[in-house]
């Protein structure tokens, strides 16, 4: 998700809010599950890539090895027609069809590229939908009040046929539209931020469990501890670690600004982007390691298994690090890197930069290919058979593959 922070924090603030600290009236027999797996893939579907980040923990690598080469397969023109807007590249469920976002409408194709439904949801969306382990898709997006100018959202659960579910509008109509995605818990509660500062808990019925006041304005897409502790940050630069019954683990105050999006290690390490580098806290909250890169780092750093941190900057490189934050290698490119990176099974790095190219790196840094592309929000996805799929600045989705 690329929304700029700037911006968007500064609509904020010119909006009087009045936060209160959460309070967390439980539903009644409602009791969280207190684990997830190692992959943090119990909550999503069990698909090539379910979610905002691939997994719970926000993690950024596929279990598929991603394409050795630029070959396009197929396009697809997916701009509504009356608004060019950038595409989200898309999620992918267990028979590989693919749902993705652009403007107010989320369409679902087939793995070939044809358009399989398409339904205005009436939301601005700029992040990927996520899917449930059942299969629901869940659509987070936000529209502006022409009368008030407050800024109004929520989420909105599909089946894969397209049919509406249930609607939740956050209940906070400050700005109360929501930036980032969904997220699933093994007991199917559906947690997700929103501007004015809350972290809700949903059921799967689209009934509120509990919410939490963050004491700030956030665009998170919440992210999941393997024993289910939800992580959150807020544009005070707070960090929030919640337990699954809403109650406040701890919090911890960053001295630098922070972006809004985060990668958890499995052991629970969060990785951040800030105004100077990027930043990394133990999953108590303490201090780990600070790596300084000019003009800052404002995407979602990847995490891969083997625990090597990979991100962009804006001074035009591709960072990948050792968990104790020394340099391994770095890969310059034309410009500023425009999205998170996605990992595949061997550590390979896909990622576009505002120079307008996609770029694939081994992971020794050096480059495999790279495809004239505008990348749009999100970052790139990899399917079961080692397609990749990038929503453009353009109104397209792309798809690559190997021959």
């Amino acid at each position: 998700m690329l929304i700029n922070k700037n911006f968007y924090y500064g609509s904020v603030m010119s909006i009087l809010t009045l936060l209160m600290l959460g309070s967390c009236e439980k539903e009644k027999n409602y009791s969280p599950e207190l684990y997830i797996d190692s992959t943090g893939m119990a909550g999503m579907l069990n698909s090539p890539w379910p979610c905002d980040g691939h997994d719970s923990r926000r993690s950024s690598q596929s279990p598929y090895n991603g394409p050795d080469g630029a070959h396009v397969i197929w396009t697809y023109n997916a701009s509504p027609g009356y608004h060019v807007e950038d595409v989200i590249s898309p999620v992918i469920d267990n028979n590989g069809n693919l749902y993705s976002m652009n403007w107010t409408c989320m369409i679902k194709l087939n793995s070939e590229g044809d358009l399989l439904w398409n339904s205005d949801i009436g939301y601005y969306l700029f992040t990927m939908p996520t899917i449930g382990s059942d299969g629901t898709v869940y659509a987070t997006g936000y529209y502006q009040m022409s009368v008030t100018g407050f800024t109004e959202g929520g989420v909105i659960a599909f089946y894969p046929s397209g049919d509406e579910i249930w609607e939740y509008e956050t209940e906070d109509h400050y700005d109360g539209g929501v930036s980032g995605a969904a997220t699933v818990a093994p007991d199917g509660t559906i947690y997700l931020a929103d501007g004015s500062g809350y972290l809700y808990a949903l059921s799967p019925e689209g009934k509120v469990r509990w919410k939490f006041s963050t004491e700030g304005s956030t665009a998170s897409s919440p992210a999941l501890m393997i024993e289910g502790t939800i992580i959150v940050i807020n544009y005070n630069n707070t960090v929030y670690a919640i337990n699954p019954d809403g109650s406040m683990k701890w919090k911890r105050q960053v001295t630098f600004d922070i972006g809004y999006d985060m990668a958890l290690d499995i052991n629970g390490t969060i990785y951040m982007g800030c105004a100077t580098g990027l930043v990394a806290i133990t999953s108590d909250g303490a201090d780990l390691l600070y790596f300084p890169v000019e003009g800052g780092v404002w995407n979602r750093p990847a995490v891969s298994n083997d625990h090597t941190i990979v991100f962009g900057g804006s001074d035009g490189y591709i960072y990948a690090l050792y968990s104790d934050g020394s340099e391994k290698w770095k890969y310059e490119t034309g410009e500023a890197i425009a999205s998170s990176p996605t990992l595949d099974a061997r550590g390979h790095v896909y990622i576009g930069s505002r120079d307008g190219f996609l770029y694939a790196l081994t992971n020794n840094g050096e480059l495999k290919w790279k495809y004239e592309l505008n990348i749009g929000y999100g970052q790139p996805t990899i399917g079961a058979d080692g397609s990749l799929f990038a929503g453009t600045g353009g109104g397209m989705i792309i798809a690559f593959k190997d021959h």
